[in-house]
Protein backbone atom coordinates (compact mmCIF):
# COMPACT_ATOMS: atom_id res chain seq x y z
CA UNK A 1 0.00 0.00 0.00
CA UNK A 2 1.10 3.56 -0.69
CA UNK A 3 0.85 5.40 2.63
CA UNK A 4 2.49 8.75 3.35
CA UNK A 5 3.84 8.56 6.91
CA UNK A 6 3.89 12.34 7.38
CA UNK A 7 0.16 12.52 6.66
CA UNK A 8 -0.56 9.77 9.17
CA UNK A 9 1.35 11.74 11.80
CA UNK A 10 -0.55 14.89 10.94
CA UNK A 11 -3.93 13.16 10.99
CA UNK A 12 -3.25 11.90 14.51
CA UNK A 13 -2.27 15.35 15.69
CA UNK A 14 -5.29 17.01 14.09
CA UNK A 15 -7.64 14.33 15.43
CA UNK A 16 -6.37 14.80 18.98
CA UNK A 17 -6.59 18.59 18.76
CA UNK A 18 -10.09 18.52 17.29
CA UNK A 19 -11.36 16.07 19.90
CA UNK A 20 -10.04 18.22 22.78
CA UNK A 21 -12.10 21.13 21.48
CA UNK A 22 -15.23 19.17 20.55
CA UNK A 23 -15.20 17.24 23.82
CA UNK A 24 -16.11 20.45 25.65
CA UNK A 25 -19.35 20.79 23.68
CA UNK A 26 -22.70 19.30 24.87
CA UNK A 27 -22.93 16.57 22.20
CA UNK A 28 -23.28 12.80 22.49
CA UNK A 29 -20.11 10.75 22.30
CA UNK A 30 -20.95 9.38 18.84
CA UNK A 31 -21.56 12.89 17.50
CA UNK A 32 -18.25 14.05 18.99
CA UNK A 33 -16.41 11.21 17.23
CA UNK A 34 -18.06 11.96 13.87
CA UNK A 35 -17.36 15.68 14.21
CA UNK A 36 -13.75 15.00 15.20
CA UNK A 37 -13.14 12.81 12.15
CA UNK A 38 -14.75 15.34 9.80
CA UNK A 39 -12.82 18.33 11.14
CA UNK A 40 -9.56 16.34 11.16
CA UNK A 41 -9.98 15.40 7.51
CA UNK A 42 -10.71 18.99 6.53
CA UNK A 43 -7.64 20.26 8.40
CA UNK A 44 -5.50 17.52 6.90
CA UNK A 45 -6.68 18.32 3.38
CA UNK A 46 -6.01 22.06 3.80
CA UNK A 47 -2.57 21.47 5.32
CA UNK A 48 -1.59 18.94 2.66
CA UNK A 49 -2.69 21.11 -0.24
CA UNK A 50 -1.07 24.16 1.34
CA UNK A 51 2.36 22.58 1.67
CA UNK A 52 2.19 20.97 -1.76
CA UNK A 53 3.21 17.46 -0.74
CA UNK A 54 3.18 16.00 -4.22
CA UNK A 55 5.12 13.23 -5.86
CA UNK A 56 4.81 14.96 -9.20
CA UNK A 57 3.34 18.44 -9.13
CA UNK A 58 2.53 18.28 -12.85
CA UNK A 59 0.27 15.21 -12.57
CA UNK A 60 -3.40 15.01 -11.66
CA UNK A 61 -3.87 15.95 -8.00
CA UNK A 62 -6.76 13.56 -7.55
CA UNK A 63 -4.62 10.67 -8.77
CA UNK A 64 -1.37 11.16 -6.96
CA UNK A 65 -1.83 13.30 -3.88
CA UNK A 66 -0.84 11.27 -0.79
CA UNK A 67 -4.03 12.31 1.03
CA UNK A 68 -6.21 10.71 -1.61
CA UNK A 69 -3.93 7.69 -1.71
CA UNK A 70 -4.40 7.39 2.04
CA UNK A 71 -8.17 7.81 2.02
CA UNK A 72 -8.80 5.52 -0.95
CA UNK A 73 -5.98 3.09 -0.06
CA UNK A 74 -4.59 3.31 -3.59
CA UNK A 75 -2.07 0.60 -4.41
CA UNK A 76 1.01 1.30 -6.58
CA UNK A 77 -0.68 -0.49 -9.47
CA UNK A 78 -3.54 2.07 -9.42
CA UNK A 79 -1.30 5.14 -9.56
CA UNK A 80 -0.90 6.99 -12.84
CA UNK A 81 2.16 5.98 -14.84
CA UNK A 82 4.38 9.06 -14.15
CA UNK A 83 3.81 8.82 -10.40
CA UNK A 84 4.40 5.07 -10.24
CA UNK A 85 7.59 5.53 -12.23
CA UNK A 86 8.79 8.30 -9.91
CA UNK A 87 8.16 6.18 -6.81
CA UNK A 88 10.05 3.30 -8.39
CA UNK A 89 12.95 5.54 -9.39
CA UNK A 90 12.20 5.11 -13.09
CA UNK A 91 11.28 8.74 -13.74
CA UNK A 92 14.28 10.89 -12.77
CA UNK A 93 12.59 14.12 -13.86
CA UNK A 94 9.54 13.58 -11.64
CA UNK A 95 11.70 12.53 -8.72
CA UNK A 96 13.89 15.62 -9.15
CA UNK A 97 10.77 17.80 -9.27
CA UNK A 98 9.53 16.31 -6.00
CA UNK A 99 12.87 16.84 -4.30
CA UNK A 100 13.00 20.42 -5.53
CA UNK A 101 9.52 21.03 -4.08
CA UNK A 102 10.62 19.70 -0.68
CA UNK A 103 13.70 21.94 -0.68
CA UNK A 104 11.57 24.98 -1.54
CA UNK A 105 9.23 24.14 1.33
CA UNK A 106 12.14 24.22 3.80
CA UNK A 107 13.41 27.50 2.35
CA UNK A 108 10.12 29.23 3.17
CA UNK A 109 11.36 29.56 6.74
CA UNK A 110 12.48 33.05 7.68
CA UNK A 111 15.12 33.19 10.38
CA UNK A 112 17.31 35.99 11.76
CA UNK A 113 20.89 36.23 10.53
CA UNK A 114 23.11 33.53 11.99
CA UNK A 115 25.99 34.72 14.13
CA UNK A 116 28.52 31.94 14.23
CA UNK A 117 30.69 29.54 12.27
CA UNK A 118 29.44 27.18 9.56
CA UNK A 119 31.73 24.34 8.53
CA UNK A 120 31.51 21.32 6.26
CA UNK A 121 32.68 17.87 7.33
CA UNK A 122 33.14 14.53 5.60
CA UNK A 123 31.99 11.30 7.24
CA UNK A 124 33.59 8.12 5.96
CA UNK A 125 31.14 5.21 6.06
CA UNK A 126 31.87 1.52 5.76
CA UNK A 127 31.07 0.50 2.21
CA UNK A 128 33.33 3.02 0.48
CA UNK A 129 30.96 5.98 0.45
CA UNK A 130 31.05 9.34 2.20
CA UNK A 131 28.46 11.56 3.83
CA UNK A 132 28.42 15.31 4.09
CA UNK A 133 27.79 17.00 7.41
CA UNK A 134 27.47 20.70 8.18
CA UNK A 135 28.07 22.10 11.66
CA UNK A 136 26.59 25.33 12.97
CA UNK A 137 28.51 26.76 15.90
CA UNK A 138 26.88 29.94 17.27
CA UNK A 139 29.07 32.63 18.78
CA UNK A 140 27.03 32.42 21.97
CA UNK A 141 27.58 28.89 23.26
CA UNK A 142 26.44 27.77 26.68
CA UNK A 143 29.26 25.87 28.48
CA UNK A 144 28.22 22.70 30.32
CA UNK A 145 29.42 21.60 33.75
CA UNK A 146 32.34 19.65 32.27
CA UNK A 147 33.46 22.62 30.19
CA UNK A 148 32.23 21.19 26.91
CA UNK A 149 29.31 22.24 24.76
CA UNK A 150 26.00 20.61 23.92
CA UNK A 151 25.53 19.21 20.41
CA UNK A 152 22.42 18.34 18.44
CA UNK A 153 22.67 15.87 15.58
CA UNK A 154 19.76 16.92 13.37
CA UNK A 155 18.45 14.70 10.55
CA UNK A 156 16.51 16.38 7.76
CA UNK A 157 13.09 15.19 6.66
CA UNK A 158 11.70 14.47 3.22
CA UNK A 159 9.97 11.11 3.34
CA UNK A 160 13.32 9.26 3.11
CA UNK A 161 13.40 10.24 -0.57
CA UNK A 162 14.06 13.98 -0.52
CA UNK A 163 15.64 16.73 1.58
CA UNK A 164 19.29 17.58 2.17
CA UNK A 165 21.69 19.26 4.55
CA UNK A 166 21.37 22.47 2.52
CA UNK A 167 17.57 22.36 2.66
CA UNK A 168 17.51 22.55 6.48
CA UNK A 169 20.29 25.13 6.70
CA UNK A 170 18.05 27.94 7.94
CA UNK A 171 16.30 25.66 10.40
CA UNK A 172 19.61 24.37 11.77
CA UNK A 173 20.90 27.91 12.22
CA UNK A 174 17.80 28.87 14.17
CA UNK A 175 18.06 25.82 16.43
CA UNK A 176 21.75 26.47 17.08
CA UNK A 177 21.23 30.12 17.88
CA UNK A 178 18.25 29.62 20.17
CA UNK A 179 19.58 26.56 22.00
CA UNK A 180 23.15 27.91 22.28
CA UNK A 181 24.36 24.50 21.16
CA UNK A 182 26.31 23.16 18.20
CA UNK A 183 24.03 21.71 15.54
CA UNK A 184 25.28 19.15 13.04
CA UNK A 185 23.17 18.18 10.02
CA UNK A 186 24.39 15.00 8.30
CA UNK A 187 23.31 13.76 4.90
CA UNK A 188 22.06 10.24 4.32
CA UNK A 189 21.34 8.16 1.25
CA UNK A 190 17.86 8.56 -0.19
CA UNK A 191 15.30 6.18 -1.63
CA UNK A 192 14.43 4.90 -4.17
CA UNK A 193 18.07 4.79 -5.31
CA UNK A 194 19.09 3.50 -1.88
CA UNK A 195 16.34 1.45 -0.18
CA UNK A 196 16.13 0.59 3.53
CA UNK A 197 18.26 0.24 5.58
CA UNK A 198 20.63 2.66 3.80
CA UNK A 199 19.29 5.78 5.54
CA UNK A 200 19.39 4.13 8.96
CA UNK A 201 22.92 2.83 8.43
CA UNK A 202 24.09 6.31 7.43
CA UNK A 203 22.34 7.92 10.38
CA UNK A 204 24.02 5.50 12.77
CA UNK A 205 27.38 6.18 11.11
CA UNK A 206 26.81 9.91 11.58
CA UNK A 207 26.16 9.42 15.29
CA UNK A 208 29.29 7.29 15.66
CA UNK A 209 31.27 9.99 13.85
CA UNK A 210 29.93 12.67 16.17
CA UNK A 211 31.07 10.73 19.23
CA UNK A 212 34.51 10.32 17.65
CA UNK A 213 34.72 14.11 17.22
CA UNK A 214 33.96 15.00 20.84
CA UNK A 215 37.43 16.33 21.63
CA UNK A 216 37.85 18.16 18.33
CA UNK A 217 34.47 19.87 18.57
CA UNK A 218 34.76 20.41 22.35
CA UNK A 219 31.56 18.53 23.05
CA UNK A 220 30.14 17.46 26.39
CA UNK A 221 29.56 13.65 26.25
CA UNK A 222 26.52 13.98 28.51
CA UNK A 223 24.91 16.62 26.30
CA UNK A 224 24.70 15.00 22.89
CA UNK A 225 21.20 15.02 21.46
CA UNK A 226 19.58 13.55 18.35
CA UNK A 227 16.66 15.22 16.61
CA UNK A 228 14.99 15.60 13.24
CA UNK A 229 11.79 16.44 11.41
CA UNK A 230 9.47 13.98 9.69
CA UNK A 231 11.65 11.14 8.31
CA UNK A 232 14.55 12.69 10.20
CA UNK A 233 12.63 12.31 13.44
CA UNK A 234 12.17 8.65 12.63
CA UNK A 235 15.92 8.26 12.10
CA UNK A 236 16.69 10.13 15.32
CA UNK A 237 14.49 7.78 17.33
CA UNK A 238 15.87 4.71 15.56
CA UNK A 239 19.55 5.55 16.11
CA UNK A 240 18.89 6.52 19.73
CA UNK A 241 17.34 3.10 20.38
CA UNK A 242 20.12 1.34 18.49
CA UNK A 243 22.72 3.25 20.50
CA UNK A 244 21.01 2.24 23.72
CA UNK A 245 20.79 -1.42 22.73
CA UNK A 246 24.38 -1.54 21.52
CA UNK A 247 26.14 0.37 24.28
CA UNK A 248 23.56 0.56 27.04
CA UNK A 249 23.69 4.35 26.90
CA UNK A 250 20.63 6.52 26.53
CA UNK A 251 20.31 9.54 24.25
CA UNK A 252 17.80 12.36 24.23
Amino acid sequence: MYIHIDLIQRSGLYCLSAFKIINTLPYSFSMKVIATIFISLVLLLVASLGTGILVNSQSSLGKIHPLFALLKMISPAELDAPTAAALAGQNPAALADYRHTVTQFYQLSRQPEFNGQIRKHTIQVKGAHQLEAISYRPNKLKPQEDGGYAAILYFHGGGFSAGSTQAVSKLAQAIAQRSQAIVITPSYRLAPEHPFPAAFDDARAALDWLFSQQAKLQLSPAKIFVAGDSAGGNLAAAVALAHRDRLGLGLI
